[in-house]
């Protein structure tokens, strides 16, 4: 196998506009940006402001080598990258920060640079507008990334051949929650001291899984916490018996968009054809379940960690249904690390012995904070108290399980294309040909048409000839004067020609389809072909006679 295919990525922080650092507005500062590229850190040095007022001038550029596989465009494309500045006192070196922001790279997927003003959004409230003064400046920081090689085919790109797929996952809450969890009612699901993290295991082929994580998952109560009163952190809140509290059954809840990036992974043409062949053979999506405290007031034994790590696996083969854009798993939550029958029975007999070392060790764990409180430094962080281990688990027991909602930007199976038109066959190549008996009659209609043109044609010569007024003149001598001078205006115009040779055509029509004759060579001699004549003369005459009398002498309209 030949070497795998390198991508350099070039980051370039150009400039920084219309922060405020933290003495105020106007007020000169030096300032930091920073950010990370799978994991490598990206930061400029520190730069007063230039003379340019309201910006800081960085031009700051770092490149970075990688291999070129799908989990590059993953960890290049599919989260957002996060940018920091920062104000850096001039003595110290010691660093505040101002702003941060997000940069979506979507643009990559489609060619090879990008320049972006990335908004930021200040950490410190903003000081407060000045009557009189214009509204300060929204923040934002330039920067410039390049590609030295595309990341994808262009061809993937297009929407009828269909390579690339976005594969977008999303929690729907961790329902069924075990005892322990749950608030009391009438106390704030704030008081719940823990957050909840998932991680989910998108196969990518060639071994190769990208990690789409979730965090920060909040106790919830549906409809949330409006009425009941502020926590103290301190305090941890006390477990419950009870299924439900107040306002419904208390679920775990994970951020959604808007409010966070959407939790997604980009799949090139190989990637998702390994997908749509794994999920359509039935393999599951293996997610990780841990929980950890979220206030650094408190601190979590390790068995209490260990004992709620879970996996769970989720059945999406309805993602593969034709043109199926959507598919949703309620999975259980299994326990990583089961506790034995052994580990129960020696925790339970030694659970009498330890109750009341406990509540001395309570006492004194309450009386030292107290004396660390009247101290002076931050009182320790208060350790939880640690959970013994149960059989069956608190997750057999509460039924908890977790929704995952998964969509795609087009199908993974896609429907093929309509099948090309049939090639006609000989019947339909050559027309069918109809006796001249049976075709419909329309010659005379043409006739007429052509006599009307004929009409309309010489009342037009007529009428440049000696204009549209009445004639003053309308004795025999005028009249014969007029008639030879448009006789000789159509002969000289071409006009008498054109009449001529329309009308013949509609007259060999009226023969062929009247008389059945096609030819000369078909007439008989004699007094037969003089009859043939007569016959053809009254006709003519009879449909012109009919028609010039429609034209002058209309019929009028009914009432």
């Amino acid at each position: 196998e030949g070497a795998m295919s390198q991508v350099t990525v070039k980051v370039t922080i150009v400039e920084l506009r219309h922060l405020v650092g933290l003495a105020g507005p106007g007020a000169a500062f030096s300032a930091c940006a920073a950010t990370h590229v799978r994991g490598d850190a990206v930061e400029t040095p520190a730069m007063p402001l230039s003379l340019e007022p309201g910006v800081h001038k960085f031009e700051h550029t770092q490149s970075f080598t990688f291999d070129h596989t799908p989990l590059l465009i993953n960890e290049l494309i599919a989260q957002p990258l996060a940018l920091r500045v920062s104000q850096v006192e001039a003595k110290s070196g010691d660093m505040t920060l101002l702003a941060t922001g997000e940069l979506l790279l979507d643009e990559l997927l489609r060619g090879t640079r990008m320049e972006t003003l990335v908004p930021l959004v200040a950490v410190l409230a903003p000081p407060a507008p000045v009557e009189g003064e214009e509204p300060a400046l929204s923040p934002m920081l330039l920067v410039v990334i390049e590609l030295s090689a595309p990341l994808v085919d262009a061809d993937e790109l297009d929407p009828d051949d269909g390579g690339l797929r976005v594969l977008e996952l999303r929690l729907d809450g961790l329902r069924s929650l075990p005892a322990r969890w749950l608030v009391e009612a009438g106390q704030p699901t704030d008081a719940h001291p823990y957050a909840y993290k998932v991680s989910a295991a998108v196969p990518l082929g060639d071994g190769a899984e990208y990690m789409v994580t979730f965090y920060d998952g909040l106790l919830a109560r549906p409809g949330g916490d409006a009425t009941a009163p502020a926590a103290d952190e301190s305090i941890p809140a006390k477990p419950t018996e009870h299924a439900e509290a107040e306002g419904g059954e208390q679920r775990v809840l994970w951020p959604a968009p808007p409010a966070v990036s959407p939790a997604r992974c980009i799949l090139p043409a190989a990637s998702a054809e390994f997908l749509k062949q794994a999920l359509d053979g039935g393999a599951l999506l293996r997610l990780h379940f841990e929980r950890s405290v979220r206030s650094a007031g408190f601190v979590e034994p390790e068995a209490n960690r260990s004992k709620y790590l879970a996996v769970a696996h989720a059945q999406l083969g309805a993602l593969v249904a034709l043109d199926s854009l959507s598919a949703s798993a309620e999975c259980a939550l299994v326990p990583e690390f089961p506790p034995s029958e052994e580990e129960v029975a020696a925790v339970a007999d030694s659970v009498g012995k330890d109750e009341k070392k406990g509540k001395d060790k309570a006492a004194a764990d309450k009386g030292a904070a107290k004396g660390g409180a009247k101290g002076k430094g931050a009182p320790a962080p208060t350790e939880l108290p640690t959970e013994p281990p149960e059989l069956p688990h608190p997750y057999e027991v509460a039924g908890t399980t977790l929704l995952l909602l998964a969509s795609t930007d087009r199908p993974l199976f896609a429907r093929p294309p309509p099948p090309p038109p049939p090639v006609p066959s000989v019947a339909q190549l050559v027309p069918k040909r109809v006796l001249p008996s049976l075709q419909p009659k329309v010659a005379n209609k043409e006739f007429e048409t052509q006599v009307r043109a004929a009409v309309t044609s010489l009342l037009d010569e007529f009428s440049k000839s000696f204009g549209k007024a009445p004639l003053a003149d309308s004795s025999p001598q005028a009249r014969e004067t007029r008639r030879r001078t448009l006789l000789y205006e159509l002969n000289n115009s071409g006009g008498y020609f054109s009449l001529k040779e329309r009308l013949k055509k509609a007259v060999v029509r009226i023969v062929r389809e009247s008389f059945h004759r096609t030819d000369e060579s078909q007439l008989p001699a004699g007094a037969e072909t003089d009859r043939f004549y007569a016959e053809l003369y009254v006709h003519l005459v009879k449909l012109a006679h009919s028609t010039l009398h429609e034209i002058f002498y209309p019929q009028p309209l009914p009432a």
